[in-house]
């Protein structure tokens, strides 16, 4: 049920999340259980995401595969992907120097500021100023 709601929702955001919460908590009300919170539909759904497939010969849980491709969904709702050190390889042709977008400007050096102050002694005691006197 809640997959189902997220899927249909694919919620960006804490409005999003909102709405997933709205739809879940009509849901669950209908069918005699209480409400919820924001943040549990969503911590449900991001402690999915984190589950792994199991090692050797296991089956991925079918909810396990409905989290991941609705992950996707959002993702790609959202315009992100993931990327990895050899997809930023590829987009520049494996250079890493200055990209091809610099229009010819130099490469200035990173700069770093250090911060600096006079050091003052202390005063001298009051007591060594009275016998100066």
């Amino acid at each position: 049920m809640l997959l189902n709601i997220i899927e249909d929702e694919l919620p960006i955001g804490q409005r999003g999340w909102l709405a997933v919460m709205t739809k879940f908590n009509k849901c669950t009300i209908q069918s005699g259980r209480p409400k919820r919170k924001q943040t549990p539909p969503e911590t449900k759904f991001k402690q999915l995401m984190k589950t792994t497939k199991p090692t050797g010969d296991g089956v991925c849980p079918p909810e396990i595969k409905q989290a991941h491709h609705i992950n996707s969904l959002i993702n790609e709702r959202a315009g992100t992907r993931d990327l990895g050190d050899s997809n930023f390889n590829d987009a520049d042709g494996g250079r890493t120097g200055p990209s091809s977008n610099d229009n010819g400007l130099p490469q200035l050096e990173p700069r770093v500021a250090i911060a600096r102050s006079a050091h003052n002694e202390a005063p001298p005691p009051a007591a060594m100023l009275v016998e100066l006197q």
